[in-house]
Protein backbone atom coordinates (compact mmCIF):
# COMPACT_ATOMS: atom_id res chain seq x y z
CA UNK A 1 0.00 0.00 0.00
CA UNK A 2 1.29 3.39 -0.93
CA UNK A 3 2.83 5.33 2.39
CA UNK A 4 1.11 8.36 3.41
CA UNK A 5 3.20 11.12 2.71
CA UNK A 6 2.25 12.30 6.83
CA UNK A 7 4.08 8.75 7.46
CA UNK A 8 6.85 8.20 5.59
CA UNK A 9 9.09 9.48 8.67
CA UNK A 10 7.93 7.14 10.69
CA UNK A 11 9.40 3.93 8.32
CA UNK A 12 12.86 2.97 8.80
CA UNK A 13 16.01 3.60 6.95
CA UNK A 14 16.01 0.24 6.16
CA UNK A 15 12.41 -0.72 5.07
CA UNK A 16 13.40 -1.81 2.35
CA UNK A 17 15.39 -4.24 3.70
CA UNK A 18 12.79 -5.41 6.26
CA UNK A 19 10.61 -5.56 3.09
CA UNK A 20 12.55 -7.91 1.40
CA UNK A 21 12.64 -10.35 4.60
CA UNK A 22 9.09 -10.59 4.98
CA UNK A 23 8.98 -11.28 1.24
CA UNK A 24 11.17 -14.25 1.93
CA UNK A 25 9.38 -15.53 4.64
CA UNK A 26 6.41 -15.83 2.26
CA UNK A 27 8.23 -17.92 -0.10
CA UNK A 28 6.30 -21.61 -1.73
CA UNK A 29 7.47 -23.17 -4.04
CA UNK A 30 9.93 -20.31 -5.13
CA UNK A 31 7.51 -17.54 -4.80
CA UNK A 32 6.20 -14.85 -2.63
CA UNK A 33 2.90 -15.46 -1.73
CA UNK A 34 0.19 -13.76 0.31
CA UNK A 35 0.32 -14.95 3.95
CA UNK A 36 -3.41 -15.12 3.82
CA UNK A 37 -4.89 -16.33 0.61
CA UNK A 38 -1.72 -17.20 -0.96
CA UNK A 39 -2.02 -15.60 -4.57
CA UNK A 40 1.47 -15.58 -6.26
CA UNK A 41 3.67 -11.97 -6.07
CA UNK A 42 4.04 -10.59 -9.89
CA UNK A 43 1.79 -12.87 -11.11
CA UNK A 44 -1.00 -12.25 -12.67
CA UNK A 45 -4.16 -13.96 -11.68
CA UNK A 46 -8.20 -14.50 -12.66
CA UNK A 47 -9.85 -13.04 -9.67
CA UNK A 48 -14.00 -13.75 -9.30
CA UNK A 49 -17.01 -11.20 -8.00
CA UNK A 50 -19.69 -12.23 -10.23
CA UNK A 51 -20.13 -15.94 -9.80
CA UNK A 52 -22.62 -17.88 -8.31
CA UNK A 53 -20.46 -21.21 -7.48
CA UNK A 54 -17.04 -19.51 -6.93
CA UNK A 55 -17.12 -17.41 -3.45
CA UNK A 56 -15.90 -13.78 -4.20
CA UNK A 57 -12.80 -13.14 -4.11
CA UNK A 58 -10.97 -16.68 -4.77
CA UNK A 59 -8.63 -16.89 -7.36
CA UNK A 60 -6.84 -18.91 -10.44
CA UNK A 61 -4.04 -19.24 -12.57
CA UNK A 62 -5.14 -21.34 -16.29
CA UNK A 63 -3.71 -23.93 -17.77
CA UNK A 64 -4.05 -25.80 -21.15
CA UNK A 65 -6.34 -28.83 -19.82
CA UNK A 66 -9.76 -27.08 -18.80
CA UNK A 67 -9.37 -27.83 -15.35
CA UNK A 68 -8.30 -25.23 -12.91
CA UNK A 69 -7.43 -25.18 -9.03
CA UNK A 70 -9.00 -22.38 -7.35
CA UNK A 71 -8.20 -20.90 -4.34
CA UNK A 72 -10.23 -19.15 -1.85
CA UNK A 73 -10.10 -15.77 0.04
CA UNK A 74 -8.89 -18.43 3.17
CA UNK A 75 -6.15 -19.80 1.12
CA UNK A 76 -8.04 -23.54 0.49
CA UNK A 77 -8.15 -24.82 -2.88
CA UNK A 78 -10.54 -26.36 -4.87
CA UNK A 79 -10.63 -28.06 -8.10
CA UNK A 80 -13.58 -27.28 -10.55
CA UNK A 81 -13.60 -27.29 -14.77
CA UNK A 82 -13.75 -23.89 -15.89
CA UNK A 83 -16.97 -24.81 -18.12
CA UNK A 84 -18.95 -25.30 -14.59
CA UNK A 85 -18.43 -22.31 -13.27
CA UNK A 86 -21.78 -20.51 -13.13
CA UNK A 87 -21.79 -16.48 -13.71
CA UNK A 88 -24.52 -14.74 -10.93
CA UNK A 89 -25.83 -12.90 -13.84
CA UNK A 90 -25.78 -13.43 -17.74
CA UNK A 91 -25.08 -10.23 -18.44
CA UNK A 92 -22.45 -9.35 -15.88
CA UNK A 93 -18.46 -10.71 -15.79
CA UNK A 94 -17.52 -13.12 -13.05
CA UNK A 95 -14.59 -11.44 -12.53
CA UNK A 96 -11.22 -10.04 -13.87
CA UNK A 97 -7.40 -10.22 -14.38
CA UNK A 98 -5.04 -8.35 -11.72
CA UNK A 99 -1.66 -8.25 -11.76
CA UNK A 100 -0.59 -9.48 -7.91
CA UNK A 101 1.58 -7.09 -5.87
CA UNK A 102 2.47 -8.36 -2.30
CA UNK A 103 2.11 -5.09 0.28
CA UNK A 104 3.67 -4.98 4.02
CA UNK A 105 0.74 -4.68 6.74
CA UNK A 106 1.54 -3.64 10.17
CA UNK A 107 -0.96 -5.89 11.94
CA UNK A 108 -1.40 -3.41 14.81
CA UNK A 109 -1.68 -0.51 12.59
CA UNK A 110 1.33 1.29 13.70
CA UNK A 111 4.00 2.06 11.30
CA UNK A 112 6.49 2.74 13.74
CA UNK A 113 6.31 -1.32 15.01
CA UNK A 114 8.45 -2.94 12.44
CA UNK A 115 9.09 -6.28 14.82
CA UNK A 116 8.69 -9.22 12.35
CA UNK A 117 5.85 -10.69 14.15
CA UNK A 118 3.65 -7.80 13.36
CA UNK A 119 4.71 -7.57 9.52
CA UNK A 120 2.85 -9.92 7.38
CA UNK A 121 3.42 -10.08 2.99
CA UNK A 122 -0.53 -9.09 1.71
CA UNK A 123 -1.85 -8.82 -1.39
CA UNK A 124 -3.87 -6.17 -2.13
CA UNK A 125 -6.96 -6.94 -1.66
CA UNK A 126 -6.23 -9.09 2.01
CA UNK A 127 -3.90 -5.06 2.71
CA UNK A 128 -7.52 -3.68 2.06
CA UNK A 129 -9.71 -5.65 4.14
CA UNK A 130 -6.93 -6.18 6.99
CA UNK A 131 -7.08 -2.19 7.10
CA UNK A 132 -10.45 -1.16 6.27
CA UNK A 133 -11.59 -0.88 10.08
CA UNK A 134 -8.39 1.26 10.81
CA UNK A 135 -8.84 3.17 8.05
CA UNK A 136 -12.40 4.47 8.85
CA UNK A 137 -12.05 5.01 12.20
CA UNK A 138 -8.67 7.33 11.60
CA UNK A 139 -10.47 8.92 8.89
CA UNK A 140 -13.34 9.69 11.55
CA UNK A 141 -10.52 10.22 14.32
CA UNK A 142 -9.12 13.19 11.86
CA UNK A 143 -12.43 14.66 11.00
CA UNK A 144 -13.50 15.30 14.59
CA UNK A 145 -9.58 16.54 15.28
CA UNK A 146 -10.55 19.13 12.78
CA UNK A 147 -13.82 19.81 14.35
CA UNK A 148 -12.16 20.50 17.73
CA UNK A 149 -10.05 22.72 16.70
CA UNK A 150 -12.55 24.59 14.65
CA UNK A 151 -14.66 24.64 17.90
CA UNK A 152 -17.36 22.88 16.42
CA UNK A 153 -16.71 19.40 18.11
CA UNK A 154 -19.27 18.27 21.62
CA UNK A 155 -16.45 17.19 22.44
CA UNK A 156 -12.64 17.45 23.17
CA UNK A 157 -9.32 15.46 22.28
CA UNK A 158 -8.91 14.39 26.08
CA UNK A 159 -12.34 12.76 25.62
CA UNK A 160 -11.30 11.33 22.56
CA UNK A 161 -8.40 9.77 24.11
CA UNK A 162 -10.67 8.33 26.90
CA UNK A 163 -12.70 6.36 24.28
CA UNK A 164 -9.85 5.21 21.94
CA UNK A 165 -6.87 5.36 23.86
CA UNK A 166 -3.86 7.58 23.29
CA UNK A 167 -2.05 5.21 21.39
CA UNK A 168 -4.68 4.69 18.97
CA UNK A 169 -5.49 8.62 18.61
CA UNK A 170 -1.46 9.46 18.34
CA UNK A 171 -1.50 7.12 15.10
CA UNK A 172 -4.48 8.61 13.51
CA UNK A 173 -3.39 11.83 14.28
CA UNK A 174 -0.02 11.90 13.48
CA UNK A 175 0.98 14.52 11.30
CA UNK A 176 -2.25 16.31 11.39
CA UNK A 177 -1.58 20.33 11.67
CA UNK A 178 -2.13 21.30 15.07
CA UNK A 179 -1.34 18.05 17.29
CA UNK A 180 1.67 16.99 19.07
CA UNK A 181 1.56 13.49 20.44
CA UNK A 182 0.75 13.55 23.85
Amino acid sequence: MPIRQSQKGLYPDNWKEIRAQILLRSVENGIAVCEKCKRPNTLTVFVFSGSANVPNGSWFIPDESGDCTITKPDGESFFIDIDDIEPVDEDEQIGKWVKTVLTIAHLDQDPTNNHFDNLKALCQRCHNIHDAYARTLHRKLRNEWKAIQAGESMCTLKELCEVYGTHRINIALRGEPGYEQG
